[in-house]
């Protein structure tokens, strides 16, 4: 294959790949959650911090971001007009006309640099950036605060122009962040609080367990070893009464299932929290604090109830 078009070709990709990572800087960027962000923030994460700094200011990040990707495309056409349109005219048929020939030697190039551009550089990233955008943003955040201080003189005086253009038109500059009922809503505004959990101690007695069924029946209950903050997992009252009726004991240490309890963070969000239960397919999760201590317990039955009001 001719080296010019191999040159050419590399170029493009190295320049699709670039292109990738301005588009899904951006859009991870936009989409990441605050109330995630907050938690890495509290687990001494810089990088997250440095997120929520550029979504409470996002304007020189942004700018930055439309340079590059103005720079790859307008680098992408010169490289495929240079590399490749001169090997497409030579593969034309002689039989067309000169100026038809010109015509496809440089649209054919475009076309497919233009393609490869908006599948692999603009569309497949910004998929996985609006799948996982903290993921993403934690990930790209580095790269992006070094490009920032690269192109920080050009990108002042970009910013500075938006900004006058959007307040001259009374346009909001900023990040405005109006949250939602929802978003406001954490789980813990629906959660039983831990001083009203009613939970099984794993050594406890088979008798102690049948009184407590007996004056709170529920369709899960939580197991712990000693107290509360020490969870093992959770019991189905369902699997309970099977066992009673084949007669058998209903000791936690003693053969009973006790199943892999759900735990989620008590900065979830409502539909955070709902979105956790379809994907573990659990009726019932552990709320946990910074520190990894229960502060309640939350089952799917009360979101549904919530939602329906």
């Amino acid at each position: 294959m001719n080296v010019t078009v191999l040159y050419g070709a590399a170029c493009i990709v190295v320049l699709a790949l670039t292109s990738a990572f301005f588009s899904s800087s951006e859009i991870s960027l936009a989409a990441s959650r605050r109330s995630k962000l907050r938690d890495r923030v509290e687990g001494g994460d810089l990088r997250a911090e440095s997120i929520l700094s550029f979504q409470d200011e996002p304007g020189l990040y942004f700018t930055t971001v439309q340079i590059g990707l103005n720079a790859v495309a307008i680098l992408a056409g010169i490289v495929g007009d240079t590399c490749i349109a001169p090997v497409v005219h030579e593969l034309l048929p002689e039989g067309i006309s000169p100026v038809l020939r010109e015509q496809l030697a440089s649209a054919i190039p475009f076309i497919g640099v233009t393609l490869f551009f908006v599948l692999f550089a603009d569309l497949i990233p910004k998929r996985i950036a609006m799948a996982t955008p903290e993921a993403v943003a934690l990930r790209t955040i580095g790269g992006m605060g070094r490009v920032i201080q690269l192109c920080k003189p050009l990108a002042k005086i970009f910013d500075i122009l938006s900004i006058v253009i959007c307040r001259s038109l009374g346009l909001p500059e900023n990040r405005q962040d109006d949250a939602t009922s929802d978003e406001r809503g954490t789980v813990t505004s629906v959660m039983i609080a831990r001083e009203n959990v009613l939970y099984f101690d794993l050594h406890e007695s088979e008798d102690s367990i049948r009184e407590k069924i007996k004056a709170a029946p529920h369709s899960t209950y939580l197991v712990c070893d000693g107290e509360i903050d020490d969870v093992v997992g959770c019991v189905e009252s369902k699997a309970l009464l099977e066992r009673l009726i084949r007669g058998e004991n209903l000791l936690l240490d003693g053969g009973v299932t006790v199943a892999t309890p759900l735990t989620i963070s008590d900065s979830f969000t409502l539909s955070e929290t709902m979105e956790s239960f379809r994907i573990s397919d659990k009726n019932m999760a552990v709320v946990l604090d910074t520190n990894s201590l229960v502060v309640g317990i939350v089952t799917l039955k009360d979101l549904m109830q919530l939602q329906a009001l």
